[in-house]
């Protein structure tokens, strides 16, 4: 007797129902073998736990690439692939799904030069934008090419002219397949009100031969950012510290947010010493930073959301050299502690 599986290989799927199936890629034929392989198996109840539902309404623009075409009925299945959905939540440190009312699902995919484009989530957190795609070919070598960063607009407003930037991780899916998660520093971009963000990736370039793979994939979204802001605390610090040197540190705020803890601070007069700071929580853990912007007038240092225990912070200036040259692991070696600028913030206050 054939399995359930074994039964699901003999299955001929008839697309004729369905626009253009023709032009089905490879997410589309995903997502109808994935849901007809549900239906095969015992249908089980799971606890629901409810949440707020962010309004979006999501389409993909048309540069150089093709827009997909498929059956209403099959949009909601790209957000719902576990790896994916999953690989955003992990890199902000917290695979309990416990942030996915702040999440944008989009799901949409577009094709150009034999790559296939999804964008599956988008989350907004303060002073940050994340972004998980996934991108899939059988002729190009997605495992060669450099990570690719997108161009990114809120507003018609260009996020890099006016001092973003970021970075992006890698998950290999399968051969030919890989999901890329993009940090992109918002800087003095507002995220108040409705959103219209444009998010485009475009040439491809291989790392072995420097082939450039041209292309467009680009999508549009209307999103906002209320229920994170409104979940949001900040705490006023205004502490100032000057070095011998005579380069003052000013330091701002606290941003608590449900996604991460963000510390704020201005440098002025110099950078011939980078400032960062060491964070203990009032159990006494160190928090690890996740990101940063430093040495610069506006700089920042991130780190994973508190502890819902958290009563209290330390929080403790370093030196590092600000020279040119060396690397991260020579110039950490020669911290300077500030312990008599060391001051505590009260959490609950």
């Amino acid at each position: 007797m054939q399995s359930e599986f074994e039964r699901l290989n003999d299955v001929v799927i008839d697309l004729s129902d369905y626009e253009n199936s023709e032009q089905l890629n490879y997410f589309e034929r995903a997502r109808i073998k994935k849901r007809i392989k549900s239906k095969l198996g015992n249908k089980k109840s799971f606890p629901v736990k409810s949440a707020v539902v962010v309004a979006v309404t999501a389409s993909v623009l048309l540069y150089t690439g093709t827009q997909t075409n498929i059956k209403a009925a099959f949009n909601d299945f790209a957000s719902n692939i576990p790896i994916v959905r999953g690989l955003l939540d992990l890199f902000v440190g917290q695979p309990d799904q416990q942030i996915a009312e702040y999440k944008t699902a989009i799901g949409q995919t577009t094709t150009s030069n034999g790559v296939d484009v999804r964008l599956d989530e988008v989350l907004i957190d303060t002073g940050r934008l994340i972004i998980s795609s996934t991108f899939h070919s059988n002729t190009v070598d997605l495992g060669n090419i450099s990570r690719p960063f997108p161009s990114v607009f809120i507003n018609d407003r260009d996020v890099f002219e006016h001092g973003g930037g970021g970075s992006t991780s890698v998950n290999k899916i399968d051969e030919q397949t890989y999901s890329f998660i993009s940090a992109v520093d918002l800087r003095d971009t507002s995220i108040e009100g409705e959103l219209q963000i444009k998010i485009i990736y475009d040439n491809l370039r291989d790392l072995q031969d420097d082939e450039i793979y041209k292309g467009n994939w680009g999508f549009s979204f209307e999103t906002s950012a209320e229920q994170l802001l409104g979940d949001m605390r900040t705490i006023s610090i205004n502490r100032s510290l000057i070095l011998d040197n005579g380069q003052e540190i000013q330091i701002e705020n606290l941003e608590l947010s449900p996604i991460s803890t963000r510390l704020n601070y201005k440098m002025i007069n110099g950078t011939e010493f980078d400032v960062h700071f060491e964070v203990h929580d009032s159990d006494g853990t160190i928090l690890k930073p996740v990101s940063a912007t430093t040495a610069s007038e506006n700089s920042h240092i991130r780190f994973p959301k508190l502890d819902e225990g958290t009563r209290t912070l330390t929080i403790i200036p370093y030196l590092l050299s600000g020279k040119e040259g060396g690397s991260a692991a020579e110039r950490s070696k020669e911290k300077t502690y500030l312990y008599e600028e060391r001051f505590e913030i009260d959490i609950n206050h």
